[in-house]
């Protein structure tokens, strides 16, 4: 049975709103003000009980040391963009890059990671955090450890405050709309808090 870890994300405006015992978070190392998580806003969480996911959303991915996924999505990143950031990282010494896409974006990154050779390598150290507010919690579960052009789903994001506005924040009064929270079911190892 595959072990897995409900996490919780947002922006920085908002992330007050994830409560403090939360086994697993991501937040963005990279934008605006209003997105770009403060060093106050990483130490509300314990890294010995807290999973910490930190995501480069700048075009170009201007962080690839500091960050741990890539966000291609309009605005951010580009799927061109993200094998220079794999391979920054790569030659720093980093087993592993996570790119966070939907299903219609990551054809493209997957041919611009083919093209930019050799796929072996990229298929081994690109993983993806897939965004998909068509699933259930329990069908989002079912995709992690699968593939999706030959690069392993890590992680799902799915639920949104657009999409699941009135599901509840875990361990939270508030639902994902008056919280401005997302969710995402991923493998319990991945970005795991340290014991």
């Amino acid at each position: 049975m595959t072990m897995t870890t409900t996490m919780i994300d947002s922006i920085h405006a908002t992330c007050h709103n994830i409560p403090a015992g939360t086994r697993k978070v991501a937040g963005y190392v990279t934008g605006s003000a209003d997105i770009r998580w403060t060093r106050a806003d990483w130490d509300r969480f314990d890294p010995r009980h807290t999973g910490l996911v930190r995501i480069d959303q700048s075009f170009g991915g201007r962080d690839p040391l500091g960050s741990d996924v890539l966000d291609v999505e309009t605005g951010a990143a580009t799927p061109g963009q993200v094998a220079h950031w794999a391979r920054i990282r790569h030659a720093a010494g980093k087993r592993f890059s996570d790119v966070y896409a939907n299903r219609s974006t990551f054809p493209a990154i997957a041919a611009a990671l083919n093209a930019a050779g050799p796929q072996g390598m990229f298929h081994r150290h690109v993983r993806l955090w897939l965004a998909d507010w068509s699933l259930s919690r329990a069908q989002a579960a079912g995709l992690l450890g699968t593939f999706l052009d030959g690069h392993k789903i890590v992680a799902v994001q799915w639920a949104s405050p657009s999409s699941n506005p009135e599901t509840p924040l875990p361990r939270s009064s508030l639902t994902l709309q008056e919280a401005n929270c997302d969710l995402s079911v991923t493998l319990d190892y991945w970005h795991r808090h340290r014991q």
